[in-house]
C-alpha cells in the first residue's frame, strides 16, 4: 500500500504509524486536493490520502470522487487549537 501525505509537522504521528505498519509513503509539499483525485483514479501508484487539513481540503475530494469512482469515505472532526 502507498499513502500520500502532506509533508507537515502535524502529520508526524501519521507518518510514523504508517512506516511502522510497512506502508510506503509519498510525501507531497502541496496539492493535497489533487492528490485526493489521483487516489480516486484507477491505475495510479497511490492507494490512500491521509492527513489533517482544513475544510476545503476535506470537502472538495469527497465531492469529486463519486464522479470518478462512484463513492468515497472520509471522517470530519473538529479540532481545538491551531494545527
Amino acid at each position: 500500500m502507498t499513502a500520500v501525505i502532506l509533508d507537515r509537522p502535524r502529520h508526524a504521528d501519521i507518518i510514523r504509524e504508517c512506516r511502522e505498519a510497512g506502508v510506503r509513503i509519498r510525501l507531497i509539499s502541496d496539492g493535497d486536493v489533487g492528490a485526493a483525485i489521483e487516489v480516486a483514479k484507477e491505475g495510479t501508484p497511490v492507494d490512500i490520502l491521509l492527513g489533517i487539513g482544513g475544510t476545503p481540503e476535506g470537502a472538495a475530494p469527497p465531492a469529486a470522487a463519486p464522479a470518478l469512482v462512484g463513492s468515497t469515505a472520509g471522517l470530519s472532526c473538529a479540532a481545538s487549537g491551531a494545527a
